[in-house]
């Protein structure tokens, strides 16, 4: 049995599902097992599809439920990756410290994931408004906001990030540091005001006095430069 809607399923598999299946994987380090289920489901109405024992009628019934099952899982595995892509871009593009390890300009940072969730909320509407008649238009939509996504997760360097964020907090305690150091002295200050002043009055006067100690003090008897003068 073959015919046209044979072709598109297998251009639907090879074309969209097995592309976004090998970037979800390499992606979350998993295989989804409801997307497993909708491939075996896909497989197994195909192989009834060419059942010759089947009547005309029911091998065409499969051909339309495999169709089906690929465009969910294809569909399914598109949303998966924008949730991964977008939860794992989220934590750097929101935090002003981790979003240095992009090596891209921040405004091209917050441009492209902008673009990114704009593109995947357009894709959305059109899985909706597309349930029942041409599914395809949203698979290709949700590919280019994946697309979006991929490019700017692959601009991360997360050693990068940790290295700014590592020095920005270094800076950060010290700041605090000082800061609590300042403040202790002057809480301590400001608790013993009067202790404090009168310590500083009381070497001041110490010091007033060593000064007009020397100030005051008799200069030495000079010294007769002249040769002493001899009888003879």
């Amino acid at each position: 049995m073959h015919s046209k809607m044979t072709d598109e399923i297998f251009k639907l598999y090879r074309n969209h599902f097995l592309p976004a299946y090998s970037d979800f994987v390499v992606l979350s380090q998993s295989k989804p097992q409801q997307i497993l289920i909708e491939e075996s489901n896909t497989l197994s109405h195909l192989a009834q599809a060419f059942n010759e024992k089947l009547e005309p009628e029911k091998r065409t019934e499969n051909l339309n439920k495999a169709h089906n099952h690929i465009i969910r899982a294809t569909l399914d595995l598109h949303k998966l990756i924008f949730a991964l892509l977008k939860e794992n871009l989220d934590k750097f593009v929101h935090d002003d410290r981790l979003r240095l390890g992009f090596n891209k300009p921040d405004s091209d940072v917050l441009k492209d994931f902008s673009a990114f969730i704009q593109k995947g909320r357009d894709a959305r509407k059109t899985e909706v408004n597309s349930i029942g008649n041409n599914p395809l238009r949203a698979i290709v939509e949700y590919e280019e906001a994946n697309h979006i996504g991929f490019n700017l997760y692959l601009t991360l360097d997360i050693f990068k990030s940790t290295k700014a964020t590592y020095f920005l907090k270094k800076h950060a305690l010290k700041e605090i540091a000082i800061a609590f150091i300042i403040g202790c002295v002057s809480s301590y200050v400001a608790g013993n005001l009067p202790d404090v002043i009168g310590k500083i009055s009381y070497v001041a006067g110490k010091i007033s006095e060593e000064i007009s100690t020397i100030n005051h003090k008799p200069a030495p008897p000079k010294r007769n430069s002249s040769p002493p003068i001899r009888n003879h």
